[in-house]
């Protein structure tokens, strides 16, 4: 059985961020394993990035703990942002409202 390169998921770990104790004003976190994810060879955070359905959290030049791909998360933010998508919009975010009918 082939399999069609459309369908590959490709993940790569980027880096594995230790375990901190909760500080002052922040919460404890656990151990996270950091990755890039791709199928197809399309990039999912870069997707969603470019549509404007995620930010990139800003590291610090010196911290090398960071995505491999970086530099083309930012460039899609920035593109995002001045094209205007998603939660870059100009536009007024529409109320969504829910009715709990449960129990």
């Amino acid at each position: 059985m082939t399999a069609d390169k459309h369908s590959l998921v490709n993940v790569t770990v980027d880096y594995i961020r230790a375990a901190t104790g909760p500080g002052e004003g922040t919460p404890a976190f656990a151990e996270r394993t950091c990755a890039t994810v791709t199928i197809g060879g399309i990039n999912i955070a870069e997707a969603l990035v470019s549509k404007g359905l995620a930010t990139v959290i800003r590291y610090r030049q010196d911290d090398d703990q960071r995505s491999s791909h970086y530099d083309e998360l930012l460039a899609a933010e920035a593109r995002a942002i001045k094209n205007g998508k998603g939660l870059h919009s100009k536009k007024e975010v529409p109320i969504h409202r829910v009715a709990d009918i449960s129990g």
